[in-house]
């Protein structure tokens, strides 16, 4: 998170700082509730139990992920050809 670029007490550290915590806390909170709830009929799970959960919530968002990730692959494109361009002015 640090590399020595930023100060501790400078905005935006803080800001970065307060997002790397708010996205670990929601991360670790949702993974003990898919355990829970994994757990929920009276076996304890394992980490294969998590994967095989999580491969089939990837299976039922298949479509919208392959759609963004297609928007993002045409976004980068035009970003380096526009990145590209402005060089070629230089």
């Amino acid at each position: 998170m640090v590399h020595g670029r930023v100060s501790p007490t400078s905005a935006v550290f803080q800001k970065d700082l307060r997002l790397a915590h708010d996205v670990t806390r929601t991360a670790l909170f949702r993974g003990l509730e898919i355990h829970c709830h994994l757990d929920d009929n009276g076996n304890m799970t394992a980490l294969g139990d998590l994967h095989t959960f999580f491969e089939r919530e990837l299976a039922k968002k298949q479509h919208l992920l392959r759609r963004l990730y297609a928007e993002l692959k045409i976004k980068n494109r035009m970003r380096r050809k526009a990145t590209v361009l402005q060089l070629q002015k230089l």
